[in-house]
Formats: C-alpha cells, sequence, structure tokens
C-alpha cells in the first residue's frame, strides 16, 4: 500500500521527479494529515465502544477516540472541545435507548454545515436514509460494519489517519 501511495503521490511533489526509489511519504503531506484526529462515537451499545478501542489499539491507530452512551455526553463532549468543529469525524447510532443521533445531527450541522458525521444503525431502512439526507450529507453503515477492516480503512483514508507502524 505505501508503494501506491509513493508512486500515486510523487507527481505532485514539488521539486520531485518520478524516481524508481522509495520517496518520504511523510515530508510529502501536509502536517494535518499526520496530526492526532479526534473521533467522537455516540453508541449505547458499552461492548461496541469498547470493541473500537481495542480495535484502535491494536492496529496503533494514531487517532482519539472520545466514546459516549448518551445524546448528553455527546452534547457535553463537544461543547468542551477546544476545536470548531469539535471532531474530524463524528459517528453517531441512529436509535439510542436516551434519544435520538439524528436530532443531534440537526444541531450540529446547523452550527457547522461541513461537520463530517457517519451514522451506525442496526435498523436500516429508507426511512432513516431519507431523514439523514433531508438533514445534510452523511455516511449510513450497519453496526457491524465499524470493525470490519474495510470500514476502518475507509475512515482512516478518509480522514488521512497515519498508522504508527509500516504498512
Amino acid at each position: 500500500m505505501k508503494a501506491t501511495i509513493q508512486k500515486a503521490i510523487s507527481p505532485f511533489i514539488p521539486g520531485e521527479r518520478q524516481t524508481s526509489g522509495p520517496i518520504n511519504v511523510e515530508a510529502a503531506l501536509p502536517s494535518c494529515y499526520l496530526m492526532t484526529k479526534r473521533v467522537l462515537l455516540l453508541d449505547d451499545d458499552e461492548n461496541l465502544l469498547d470493541l473500537v478501542n481495542i480495535v484502535k489499539d491494536v492496529f496503533k491507530l494514531n487517532m482519539r477516540i472520545t466514546t459516549v452512551s448518551t445524546i448528553a455526553g455527546a452534547r457535553s463532549a463537544i461543547l468542551h472541545s477546544d476545536r470548531q468543529p469539535p471532531y474530524d469525524i463524528m459517528i453517531f447510532d441512529v436509535v439510542l435507548a436516551n434519544g435520538n443521533g439524528i436530532e443531534l445531527y440537526k444541531e450540529l450541522i446547523a452550527k457547522w454545515p461541513r461537520c463530517n458525521v457517519v451514522f451506525l444503525t442496526g435498523y436500516y431502512s429508507p426511512e432513516v436514509v431519507k431523514k439523514i439526507e433531508a438533514i445534510g450529507p452523511a455516511q449510513i453503515r450497519s453496526k457491524e460494519s465499524i470493525v470490519k477492516p474495510e470500514f476502518l480503512a475507509a475512515m482512516l483514508e478518509q480522514l488521512g489517519v497515519k498508522r504508527n507502524f509500516p504498512c
């Protein structure tokens, strides 16, 4: 994978010519891609919250995951953030015991129209998709997908997250 990235970006690096040798990918990327990315995960399934942190640790992902199990906890985490928007990506369960992730998304999109949100649901339906799309752009995934390598790889690529060990 690293070789593919090197080949793809080398024509865009100022002063770089196409070479057969390796290039310094980290030097070619803007510093924002190398910073620790911040993720907010809202889900009332404590096992899922624990599993996501285990996956992050096992794969040594350069990200800080804040896990919360209530809408109130998510609001608090968002309000107490020193960044605007508060997280690089926010992952919300659609149906929670104490509320609805879609309602929280309405509040966020009004304040930060370009916030990056992924919805997780065990109750995927066209009605849910329509509700979310009526508010703004967001990805919708099944809950089971969050621990699949394909989902993690896509999320990491979208965020530009650097792994702490070679590919």
